[in-house]
């Protein structure tokens, strides 16, 4: 048995799901070997975008999910996707090669390592052919325990190789159980309790952390017992959706009357939550704060040093749960009809703009056509405050957000990778047009293999974030506008579909024709390239903004 079809025995074992992969030097003897007995194989135009798919079937089903890419320029291509998939905790491995030292071609050496490292991955590579099997597994194992991206490399000449005969893997799912469930110190969660049953009036944060670890019931019970408002990150957008003491998201993308309550808090305490500054927006300086979390963060993030209580996000809720005295605080705190009076305010709307689609009416309406479990995945940029602040979801679906790293472009492939997990939702890409011609390419790749992917476009013609920053400061912003792209008609030249709306009330009738396309279908909003969102409208403009609280609420939709 060659090495390449071991490896390929390898990718069956660990039974990741789809392999996402572009061919190379590095891989297309283990793609051969595959033929048709291994995982789908989704080839990609892009080695960045193979990265972020894998990226966006780990965010979909929190296993570790596989790719495959060539090694030297190819590895180099996908740095950005590697930092977003590590700051999003994602676990997942990426097979390539190496160049050997001794080869006397070097146009593609590269120092590997060093370079995954720097992109905060972590980086296995395979020692010889005698460790071969238990490198492989070691890799898998540390990228399910470690929850990161876990690049393999192999040297491009040993791909060829024999293995002696009788050779054989062991998943890496029967080397441990799983990791275990942190346990917070017992002294600091007593600390916690005193701290949260003095407090006048607490804020209790759920982060994306605490999503994952099913901490949602004991928060509210804490909050019952304490009378906390309950507030998200935008990573957890929902959590707490039908609690009728749920202020939605906390910080830059908070609602009007969310911003004020938040500004009275005399505690926060956030699980699974960075509480970073965008997040602690309104918040009073030097308000006392506690982070629960499983860990310190792990980059540099600028943050002012909170409390930090160790363990699990649901086990801490839970020994809270215990150490706090029952009965309700339905009059206590923020319980109190003045708070539910505030938050079920409603808020009109700014008269709708003349040069475009008004993107708040768009999310509104968009709100109203959407029935069932939908799956949207937002990118980076101006237009990502229309749907956190106005989209509502039905219920059992899903709003995510690529904000790691901060990076443009990635939310395309995430979210076909998304699609690729969740077959049973309608999976709306929500994309600048700006962002979406980084990976423009993907378009083909979505459609070759009949991915069902929704791409909703807010073309605006330009760089939206850079424009109205350039407006708010007073200089031309021409510099960051260009030509409005038809993106209905690319979409068609790669094999989709998909449908221009120019007015608000049209997209209604997009989102049924998107429901009945097999793959591909591109929704081309043509939206105001003069409104700015309510966030930038309060930060780059020193303007007055008021935003409704939209998630899980009626709202005046005119």
């Amino acid at each position: 048995m060659k090495v390449h079809e071991a490896i390929a025995r390898v990718v069956v074992a660990e039974d990741c799901g789809p392999l996402f992969a572009l061919l190379g030097d590095a891989n297309y003897m283990l793609l051969a070997a595959l033929g048709d007995r291994g995982p789908r194989v989704i080839h990609g135009r892009n080695e960045a975008a193979v990265i972020a798919m894998a990226d966006g079937h780990a965010r979909a089903t929190g296993r570790t999910a596989l790719a495959t890419i060539t090694c030297g320029p190819g590895l180099t291509q996908a740095g950005t996707s590697l930092v977003a998939a590590a700051r999003n905790a994602s676990p997942l491995v990426v097979l390539t090669g190496d160049t050997p030292p001794h080869w006397p071609i070097k146009l593609q050496l590269l120092d590997q390592r060093r370079f995954v490292e720097a992109c905060e991955a972590r980086y296995h590579r395979v020692a010889g052919l005698d460790t071969l099997a238990a490198d492989l597994a070691e890799a898998f194992l540390a990228a399910r325990l470690l929850r990161r991206p876990v690049v393999v490399s192999l040297d491009l000449d040993l791909l060829d190789r024999d293995l002696p005969d009788g050779w054989t893997y062991a998943p890496s799912a029967g080397l441990h159980a799983g990791p275990p469930v942190l346990r917070p110190d017992e002294g600091a969660v007593d600390d916690l309790a005193r701290a949260l049953a003095s407090a006048r009036r607490p804020l209790l944060v759920a982060g994306r952390g605490a999503a994952l670890a099913g901490a949602r019931d004991a928060i509210r019970g804490i909050g019952d017992r304490t009378g906390a408002l309950l507030g998200t990150t935008l990573l957890a957008r929902g959590l707490f959706e039908g609690d009728p003491f749920d202020a939605g998201v906390v910080g830059g993308y908070a609602s009007s009357a969310t911003r004020r309550l938040v500004g009275e808090a005399d505690l926060v305490v956030g699980f699974g939550a960075e509480l970073g500054t965008f997040t602690t927006m309104g918040m009073t300086p030097g308000v006392p704060t506690v982070r629960v979390d499983l860990a310190p963060l792990p980059w540099p993030s600028g943050l002012p040093p909170g409390r930090l209580v160790q363990g699990d996000a649901r086990e801490t809720a839970r020994m809270l749960l215990e150490r706090l005295p029952a009965g309700g605080a339905s009059d206590a705190g923020f319980r109190t009809e003045a708070t539910r009076t505030a938050l079920a305010a409603p808020v009109p709307l700014p008269a709708r703009p003349n040069d475009g689609a008004d993107p708040r009416r768009l999310m509104l309406r968009m709100s109203d056509a959407l029935d069932g479990p939908t799956v949207v995945t937002v990118g980076v940029g101006h237009f990502a405050s229309f749907p956190a602040i106005y989209l509502d979801l039905p219920p059992g679906s899903a709003m995510r957000f690529c904000l790691q790293f901060g990076s443009v472009g990635q939310t395309l492939p995430v979210a076909a990778g998304a699609a690729l997990a969740e077959p049973h939702a309608l999976h709306v890409c929500v994309e600048g047009d700006a962002s979406l011609m980084m990976n423009l390419q993907e378009f083909e790749t979505v459609a070759r293999h009949a991915i069902p992917l929704t791409v909703l476009v807010f073309n605006d013609g330009g760089l939206g974030a850079e424009v109205h920053k350039l407006t708010g400061k007073g200089l031309d912003p021409t510099v960051a506008r260009f030509a409005v792209t038809d993106f209905v008609a690319v979409a068609r030249s790669f094999g989709g579909d998909g449908a221009t709306v120019e007015h608000e009330d049209a997209i209604g009738d997009a989102i049924a024709a998107a429901r009945r396309a097999p793959g591909l279908f591109v929704i081309d909003a043509r939206v105001s390239p003069t409104t700015a969102s309510d966030p930038y409208r309060r930060s780059h403009m020193g303007l007055p903004a008021e935003s409704p609280l939209v998630q899980g609420r009626l709202v005046r939709r005119t």
